[in-house]
């Protein structure tokens, strides 16, 4: 489907398959077979969808609530391009101000988790919402940031992924069996800002340093963890040859209401070899927020 770019950067032929990505936005694509509805924009990679979204004008007297009501109702969860896991990935309901997402459209239960930065971003005291921006409108970070070429192909390649959860349900007949139900993830903003700040931050003063991430409750502190760990996975902290330095796995994730958190993964070096290894990550705490 999609060239992803190496953490490395050392092989040019990767490099310029990446580069040959093509992403595409087009308005007002026909969403059902059966009728002549449209969606007001679809995001491609490569001519396949993987985005949708409707947008909405307060100055018309429509806002994103009108844009999650056309998903609930108007909307076939059974439409090609809506069809989970087959077509388009995520869907966003966004007006000048806000910007909703659902990764599946289930009829009048769709579930829309916001996509906001927040009124001040970075601050103690932040509600929900978004701050001024330079384009003009509070949602410019979405569209100047977040679908970004390589912002969003690094969102499909590192962060999105499928969560599989057992479900004990119980039929009309009182027979109990367990069922596996699947759930597509999409991050957050918090999350993807909060992840990509302490990579960012740490390629540039290097390992050995303390960080602070603020989260508030249920706000998905365990996927923020495997996110960062995944990634500095993947990162060193690179001199002109590139090599892994040690130094970036020394580190210890804690969160406020539990003992040390303790990740097992198995890291690939550019050796090929395989370890296996207990990260202690350090340096970032994970904090509840009041």
């Amino acid at each position: 489907m999609a060239y992803f770019k190496s953490s490395h950067g050392l092989n040019p032929d990767i490099i310029g398959l990446y580069n040959k990505n093509r992403l595409r936005v087009t308005r007002q694509i026909p969403c059902h077979p059966e009728t002549n509805e449209t969606i007001d924009l679809v995001f491609s990679i490569n001519g396949l969808p993987v985005a949708t979204c409707e947008l909405k004008n307060p100055t018309t007297g429509q806002t994103w609530h009108d844009a999650v009501k056309q998903y609930r109702y108007t909307r076939s969860p059974n439409a090609p391009l809506f069809s989970f896991k087959k077509r388009a990935l995520v869907h966003f309901a966004a007006d000048v101000d806000k910007v909703y997402m659902a990764t599946e459209l289930k009829g009048e239960k769709t579930f829309f988790l916001p996509f906001n930065r927040g009124s001040h971003p970075g601050e103690v005291k932040c509600a929900a919402g978004n701050p001024e921006h330079k384009s003009g409108y509070r949602t410019g970070y979405f569209w100047e940031d977040v679908l970004q070429k390589d912002s969003f192909l690094d969102i499909v390649s590192s962060f999105m992924f499928i969560e599989r959860k057992e479900e004990k349900v119980t039929d009309s007949q009182g027979r109990s069996r367990f069922e596996v139900k699947e759930i597509m993830i999409f991050p957050r903003y918090h999350q993807l800002d909060a992840v990509r700040t302490v990579i960012t931050t740490t390629k540039g003063e290097g390992a050995g340093q303390n960080y602070l991430v603020q989260h508030s409750a249920g706000s998905g502190k365990t996927n923020s963890i495997s996110w960062l760990s995944h990634t500095m996975e993947e990162i060193a902290i690179l001199e002109e040859k590139s090599a892994y330095s040690p130094q970036v796995f020394q580190n210890q994730f804690e969160k406020a209401s539990s003992p040390i958190f303790a990740i097992r993964a198995e890291k690939r070096l550019f050796s090929g070899t395989h370890h296996q290894s207990i990260l202690d990550f350090q340096g970032v705490n994970f904090q509840n927020g009041l």
